[in-house]
């Protein structure tokens, strides 16, 4: 069975959402001081982000609790295979259509 720790959940939402905006700001600023490069500006960005998105996802991983049970519950979809893999097609043939 798992379970989360809302606080540590809320926490990774939070995590995310700072550093997202740090590398938002790092871009722009980056941008200013290196005008005509953009490499610099893209390349800081960049990094934080993916600081973003590794610290995101180990405080929700953090967040997880797993426990043992005498017997797992079976699983059951709650609709068909079928009717899930159509709805997936013409979503996705919907979107690049629009697109």
């Amino acid at each position: 069975v798992m379970v989360y720790d809302p606080l540590l959940f809320g926490l990774s939402i939070v995590v995310a959402h700072v550093l997202a905006t740090v590398a938002l700001a790092t871009r722009f600023f980056l941008a200013e001081r290196f005008r005509g490069r953009d490499l610099p500006a893209k390349a800081g960005s960049a990094a934080i982000m993916g600081m973003a998105v590794g610290c995101m996802h180990y405080t929700g991983m953090a967040a997880a609790r797993f426990y043992a049970a005498e017997s797992a519950p079976v699983a059951t979809p709650a609709i068909p295979a079928v009717w899930l893999a159509t709805a997936i097609a013409v979503v996705v043939s919907l979107s690049l259509g629009l697109a």
